[in-house]
């Protein structure tokens, strides 16, 4: 029978591998249970019983930029496909070569709507520059544009 394991080196993860029984060995391996052991655990470590948090101070300051970084790439990227979204929109309605068929308050409109989504954009890096903890990171509202509200469901 193979089983799911970790390869455990100085209390951390180096891999993961199925083994047979036979070659299992509580010193290097570590059962793999149907739920991660690194949940809510930036670097677990297996202290011979349980996990725990292998992480100090000067690496989690490394974990927190780098994921400020990841995020605010992410929201740019959000930002200017959401821009270019309008900005396509324009051009396919043929506004650049016939403006004079468009109200000028319908256009205004559209470049309102680009002004509007690249200050929240900014708005949003900002807060993430501010955050000094994966706490605050992880409360903060990303979205660039305001999320629908559900529907009611008839009956209810």
């Amino acid at each position: 029978m193979l089983i799911d394991c970790f390869i455990i080196e100085k209390g951390f993860i180096r891999g993961r591998q199925h083994i047979s029984e036979d070659k299992y060995d509580e010193s290097i391996h570590v059962k793999f249970d149907e739920e991660l052991p690194h949940q809510g655990l930036i670097l677990p470590k297996w202290d011979g019983e349980k996990w725990t948090e292998g992480c100090g101070e000067e690496y989690l300051q490394k974990y927190i930029i780098h994921r400020k970084n990841l995020i605010c790439n992410r929201i740019r990227k959000n930002v200017n496909r959401i821009c270019l979204s309008i900005a396509s929109e324009l051009e396919q309605s043929n506004w650049i070569n016939f403006p004079e068929d468009y109200e000028p308050e319908e256009i205004e409109e559209k470049k309102n709507q680009i002004r509007e989504i690249r200050a929240k954009g900014k708005e949003i890096r900002e807060k993430i520059s501010a955050t000094q903890s994966l706490e605050e990171l992880s409360e903060l509202d990303l979205n660039i544009i305001p999320l629908p509200e559900p529907e009611e469901v008839e009956g209810e």
